[in-house]
C-alpha cells in the first residue's frame, strides 16, 4: 500500500525498511487468503485514525461543580450494604 518500495526511502533505517517489507509480504498473503487487510496495514504504516487514547478529553468548564462526589468528601457516612 506504499507508493514507493521501502528500499527507496533514504529516511528509513534498515530495521524500518525490513519491517515495512514484512508488512507488505504479510498483507499479500492475507489478500491471497481472502482477508481484508486495509485497516490493519494503515495502522502499521502510520496512517491510523485517532484512537480513544489520542482523542482529546472533554474539559469541564472552570467553576463548574464536579460531576461525581464521594460521600466521604461530603462528610456523610458510607452506606451499609450488609442489611
Amino acid at each position: 500500500m506504499c507508493d514507493a518500495p521501502p528500499e527507496d526511502d533514504p529516511a528509513l533505517s534498515d530495521y524500518e525498511k525490513l519491517r515495512i517489507k514484512n508488512i507488505l509480504r504479510n498483507e499479500a498473503e492475507m489478500r491471497r487468503l481472502g482477508l481484508d487487510v486495509s485497516k490493519l496495514t494503515n495502522a502499521a504504516l502510520g496512517r491510523q485514525l485517532p484512537t480513544a487514547a489520542t482523542r482529546r478529553r472533554a474539559v469541564r468548564p472552570k467553576g463548574a461543580p464536579p460531576t461525581r462526589r464521594s460521600l466521604r468528601a461530603m462528610g456523610r457516612p458510607a452506606p451499609v450494604y450488609s442489611q
